[in-house]
């Protein structure tokens, strides 16, 4: 499914996509079925007959699926936009370590005072902020915009991980704990890939429809095909190109971009919402007691 999602931001919709995509969906729906039939499943689908079970995992796949999109493009904007090097971005960008950790310390003590269910709204919708200033980026925008962005939506989602575990266990039965406990590790796996093969798709798609539209008089055809495929090749094209070219060729590329990842900040933001809907309509108000712990054994 993912391979087909790549190839339709690359070559559009064509009968590979569509094969690999419902080839994807057919093993799907034969691993459930095997799975139902299955008296030691791999995966025990009855555990999402529990209702705080299933949401719980969805608000934690909806929550990495729009960082994980995020975050493949704020060090590429950073590098080839703003035009940092490695280790200027790594820098600007180190500080999110910073807040995930203390998100992942904090949330035993939040839910001591505060609902898991008033705690995951409200960092949903922090999330929901952080996405939003991303929409005001810019190919020259200000470096304050990008940062604040990163980080609120960082802030928002740092205590989600810890939160979205204890209850996926304290929603199954004890002897499945181990069974919940393997579902829930796989919804971050899955969850990342899916948001950086969807989201990635997005800005890819419009990234090469916003080249395919631009007046690059005076861009030789090759320099113009390197820069179609991605903004690192219109970088690298750039490079060997007269001034007036160079800088021609740059900006189209650059606003491209730009346009691109506001479409993926618009598309986090919406998600971020659901995910802050999901929580007051699904998630209860009790306090796992693993969550109100010692907050050390979720470190």
């Amino acid at each position: 499914i993912i391979f087909g999602m790549k190839h339709v931001a690359q070559n559009g919709l064509d009968e590979t996509a569509a094969i690999a995509v419902l080839v994807g969906l057919s093993l799907g729906a034969l691993f459930v079925r095997r799975q139902r039939s299955l008296r030691e499943p791999m995966v025990d689908l009855r555990l999402f007959s529990s209702p705080l079970f299933s949401a719980a995992l969805a608000v934690n796949v909806i929550g990495i699926f729009a960082a994980f999109g995020t975050f493949l493009f704020i060090t590429q904007y950073l590098q080839l936009v703003l035009g940092m090097g490695p280790l200027e971005a790594g820098l600007w960008i180190a500080p999110s370590g910073a807040v995930f950790i203390a998100g992942s310390v904090l949330a035993p003590v939040l839910v001591r005072r505060f609902s898991p269910r008033a705690v995951l709204t409200s960092g949903f919708l922090i999330a929901a902020l952080g996405y939003a200033v991303l929409t005001q980026i810019t190919a020259d925008g200000a470096l304050w915009i990008v940062i604040t962005g990163f980080l609120l939506f960082c802030a928002g989602l740092a205590p989600m991980g810890t939160l979205t575990t204890d209850l996926v266990i304290s929603a199954a039965p004890p002897e499945k704990a181990g069974a919940a406990s393997g579902v829930s590790e796989t919804s971050f796996e899955f969850g990342a890939a899916l948001g950086i093969a969807v989201i990635g798709s997005i800005v890819t798609a419009i990234y090469r429809q916003g080249m395919g539209a631009s007046a690059l008089d005076g861009v030789p055809p090759d320099a113009f095909r390197a820069a179609y495929e991605t903004l690192g090749g219109a970088v690298a094209a750039a490079e060997r190109l007269p001034d007036a070219a160079r800088q021609l060729l740059l900006n189209a590329a650059r606003d491209a971009f730009a346009n691109g990842m506001r479409a993926a900040a618009v598309i986090s933001t919406a998600l971020s919402i659901t995910a802050a809907i999901l929580c007051t309509r699904f998630v209860r108000n009790t306090t796992p007691a693993a969550v109100a712990g010692d907050a050390s054994t979720h470190v």
